[in-house]
């Protein structure tokens, strides 16, 4: 994961960033993040597979974060859905939140179901204004 906890003085300042059920740092300049996911299903059943959210790293607020569909899975649906999550101490992509940890943010929930009756691999993809690339490969079952 990418960390945004920097002493260098900055014209942007320092900006906390992005999750996905795990949560992602980085900073205003820092490169796209590729991620790749891997998630199980039920068939047919709405399932939350990740979340991205934007925060400043020092007041921990909320920052705008425009999550868009990159790829549609074959075998079913997804969509973006307002969401509030709590930050964990640390994440699989980014690693430490800061003293950002236990706060809440405002979040975009992604959110897969398959078609009635599929069973097997899927895929999608999105994008976050926070600089996250995700593919998402979900076991359904």
């Amino acid at each position: 994961m990418i960390g945004c906890h920097s002493n260098e003085s900055r014209n942007f300042g320092q900006i906390g960033i992005a999750a996905v059920v795990i949560v992602l740092l980085a900073c205003g300049i820092a490169a796209a993040k590729d991620l790749k996911l891997t998630r199980t299903a039920k068939s047919g059943v709405e399932t939350r597979l990740a979340y991205s959210a934007h925060w400043d790293n020092n007041t921990c607020n909320s920052l705008p974060n425009k999550v868009t569909i990159s790829k549609q899975p074959e075998h079913g649906t997804v969509s973006i859905k307002p969401a509030e999550e709590t930050l964990p101490q640390s994440t699989p992509g980014s690693g430490g939140t800061g003293p950002c940890a236990g706060k809440k943010v405002q979040a975009s929930a992604i959110m897969y179901r398959s078609n009635p009756g599929f069973k097997g691999i899927d895929t999608l993809g999105y994008h976050s204004d926070a600089g996250i690339d995700a593919t998402i490969t979900v076991t359904v079952e």
